[in-house]
Formats: C-alpha cells, sequence, structure tokens
C-alpha cells in the first residue's frame, strides 16, 4: 500500500498528474466498495507525504461534476462516493472545506445517499 501511496504521489508532485490519477480514484470508488477505505487512506497518506493539498480538492471536483440523475441511480456508487468524501473530511478537514461547494448540487440534489452521507 505504501508503495502505490509513494508512486503515485510521485506521479502526481513531479509529473503533474493530478487530472489522470483523479479521474481513475473515482472510477474505482465508482465500481468498488472495497476500496474505499484503501484508497482514502491512500488520499492521506500522498497529502501528507508530498504537502498536495489540492489534490484532494480535485478528487472532490471529480465527484462534484457527477450528474446528480446518475447518483440517483446508481445508489453504489454514490454510497462509495459518501463514505469516502466522509472518510478523508475526516482525517484531512482543511483540504476539503474549500471544496464543499463543488458538492452543493449533490447535497440539494435527490439522492439521499449523498445528502446523508
Amino acid at each position: 500500500k505504501d508503495s502505490i501511496s509513494n508512486l503515485l504521489g510521485t506521479i502526481v508532485k513531479n509529473y503533474h498528474q493530478n487530472l489522470g490519477v483523479s479521474v481513475k480514484i473515482v472510477q474505482l470508488l465508482q465500481h468498488f466498495e472495497h476500496l474505499v477505505s484503501p484508497l482514502s487512506q491512500m488520499l492521506v497518506s500522498i497529502v501528507n507525504k508530498y504537502e498536495l493539498n489540492n489534490f484532494v480538492a480535485d478528487i472532490i471536483r471529480e465527484i462534484g461534476e457527477k450528474d446528480p440523475q446518475d447518483l440517483t441511480i446508481d445508489s453504489s456508487g454514490t454510497k462509495n462516493y459518501s463514505l469516502f468524501i466522509t472518510e478523508v473530511s475526516q482525517a484531512l478537514p482543511k483540504q476539503v472545506k474549500p471544496s464543499v461547494t463543488t458538492l452543493l448540487p449533490h447535497l440539494n440534489g435527490e439522492s439521499q445517499t449523498m445528502r446523508n452521507g
């Protein structure tokens, strides 16, 4: 797990691959419930070790750009996003706080899972 965190941290910091890595993390969250905790721990590790505070905002922006109707239909993916945001916000509240505005459409939307997360 540490090796993957180091690899992704290096890719994001030295090669400016924020977008590609953040999109892939969001895709993994959408499809695999068992990756919520490992990915949130990995994000916390990357942010702390490589001082990539904007990386949290990139991932939350990707989740925030999801269509609210899609989140209503895909309840398992929505649950995964909600759990991920909860875990990351507990570990990195200062980095998550500026990105909350990108989630407002979902907090006012129809998806109860996303609102209650």
